[in-house]
């Protein structure tokens, strides 16, 4: 239902804008009514192909170590703060 509610407001922000791709009103209870793509997932709660999408898993240093995570990416503090 969260994820339901953030893809309704994110419709009615589009609704406003004429650049915005999809110009559609989604209620909760239509977004709910989609089919499952890929649990929680539904299909109006998708980017559409040409969108993109992109996921990151952060750990911590410890977990990645213990998990034999050798290429891991490091992130500094400077990159995730206000100076």
């Amino acid at each position: 239902r969260d994820f339901a509610e953030v893809r309704a407001k994110n419709a009615r922000h589009g609704l406003e804008n004429p650049n915005a791709r999809y110009r559609k009103d989604f209620s909760v209870d239509d977004i709910l009514a989609s089919p499952m793509v890929a649990d929680p997932l539904r299909l109006v709660e998708i980017c559409a192909t040409s969108d993109g999408g992109a996921a990151v898993v952060v750990v911590s240093a410890d977990y990645a170590k213990r998990k034999g995570l050798d290429n891991a990416v490091t992130v500094g503090i400077l990159a995730v703060s206000h100076p």
